[in-house]
């Protein structure tokens, strides 16, 4: 038997995710915490996050531990330079949670991110304005800001979690889905917290949610 690690990226959009959350806990099991790939966590930790470590281990020479994480009040923060090599694929997510944080959070020297697969920045910065998130960038670097008219406590944190994914999925088609989902549980005269926390519903990564209402 060979115990992979976690993907320590995919991993931070669930994070993500239950931070936005309005209650609950989330609980990712077995995921990769190397320092070199695991920097989205030191930036949180500054941001206030309620982000606990439990079960920390090593495997195969890889340190894995156990993420427990709940809803948070966010604070801003700066991302140096420095910081970005080992946190690069999280700053779209970062970013998301950033406009969710009092204050302004500034992300440096992240031009890298308009020629991976897309431009990231730019898509980045043009959905976050989209859905009324003050967002914008000078030269190489990333500004976010807490607005006002962007809801604090949405109700679909899974769809913030995932607008971070700006180089496949666009803004119309998220809330697009929300509202398909929406309406059909009002026809079933459902609501989200008619969701059943035993239910055994699982997320497409090695870990698995433990959501309260």
């Amino acid at each position: 038997e060979l115990e992979i690690p976690g993907d320590s990226s995919s991993a931070a959009f669930l994070v993500g995710a239950a931070i936005l959350a309005s209650s609950g806990e989330l609980l990712v099991e077995g995921t990769g915490v190397n320092p070199t790939r695991s920097g989205y966590l030191a930036v949180l930790d500054r941001m206030d996050a309620r982000i606990s470590r439990e079960n920390d281990r090593t495997v195969n020479g890889e340190p894995i531990a156990d993420l427990v994480v709940q809803p948070s009040s966010l604070r801003s923060t700066e991302v140096s330079g420095e910081e970005i090599p080992g946190l690069i694929d999280e700053i779209p997510i970062l970013a998301v949670l950033a406009s969710r944080a009092a204050g302004e959070t500034v992300f440096r020297s992240v031009g890298e991110l308009r020629v991976k697969e897309s431009d990231r920045l730019g898509l980045l910065e043009k959905n976050l304005n989209a859905v009324g998130v003050a967002a914008r960038v000078d030269g190489e670097d990333l500004f976010v800001s807490l607005t006002a008219s962007a809801d604090p406590m949405s109700p679909y944190p899974e769809t913030m979690a995932r607008l971070a994914y700006v180089g496949i999925e666009t803004v119309d088609w998220l809330m697009d889905r929300e509202r398909q989902m929406t309406t059909g549980m009002q026809r079933r005269g459902e609501t989200i917290g008619d969701i059943d926390p035993d239910s055994g519903a699982s997320v497409g990564y090695a870990g698995r949610a433990l959501l309260g209402g």
